[in-house]
C-alpha cells in the first residue's frame, strides 16, 4: 500500500504509519487506513472525487 500511495504523491505521516496525506496549495486530502476501513477527509470536493477513482 505504501508504494502505491506514494506514487500518487501521498506522504506517510511520521506520527502514525496508517495516515497518508497530500497537499496542493491550500487544499488537502488525508487517508486514514484502519484494517478494512478508510476515512478520507478533504477540503476540496474535486480532489476527493479524483482520489476516489
Amino acid at each position: 500500500i505504501h508504494t502505491y500511495l506514494t506514487t500518487f504523491r501521498f506522504v506517510n505521516s511520521i506520527v502514525n504509519d496508517n495516515i497518508y496525506y497530500m497537499t496542493l496549495d491550500l487544499d488537502f486530502i488525508i487517508l486514514i487506513l484502519n484494517v478494512d476501513d478508510i476515512l478520507i477527509p478533504s477540503n476540496n470536493l474535486f480532489l476527493f472525487q479524483h482520489i476516489k477513482i
